[in-house]
């Protein structure tokens, strides 16, 4: 189970604060960011969301770890990525409205922070440099993810011949 916190976060850590997600925005402007952001307690094994379910949330971890899993046609479950401290994933749910590609679990008591869509094209809307800087993060990420199917796919034709 996960329960949103009445409390914002009290102390952002040093890790959150270093985090590439934010690259280009200031201390203070990252400080201000993720000290608005929802605050996100859970237990261990609480299933945030489900592959295949509409998703408008970007999650950070503060602390513990969260797996990402698809299930494969025999019903196993496959980890795709895991996240801990630091760590963002499904940033491409505040950026386009597609179904979640993976089923996002705690695997320890995990604290997280979340940004919704509708935030988040507030900050677009203010020219905000965390905004800006999330579009970049998230940009990067879908490019290094066309790479490596890219990859995986001349290593499929190479093993065909």
């Amino acid at each position: 189970m996960f329960r949103f916190s009445p409390t914002p976060l009290n102390a952002v850590p040093e890790e959150l604060l270093r985090s590439p997600l934010l690259d280009g925005a200031t201390l203070e402007q990252r400080q201000a960011f993720l000290t608005d952001l929802r605050h996100v307690r859970a237990d261990p094994r609480t299933v945030l969301y489900n592959a295949g379910e509409p998703g408008d949330t970007l999650w950070i971890v503060v602390s513990g770890t969260v797996t990402l899993t698809r299930e494969t046609e025999s019903e196993q479950q496959v980890e795709l990525d895991r996240s801990s401290a630091g760590d963002v994933f499904g940033e491409m749910a505040v950026i386009s409205p597609a179904t979640r590609a993976a089923t996002a679990t705690t695997v320890t008591q995990t604290e997280l922070l979340v940004l919704t869509r509708g935030r988040f094209r507030q900050l677009i809307e203010a020219r905000d440099p965390c905004a800006e800087a999330i579009l970049r993060y998230a940009t990067l990420r879908i490019c290094r993810r066309l790479r490596q199917a890219d990859a995986r796919i001349d290593l499929a034709h190479k093993v065909k011949r």
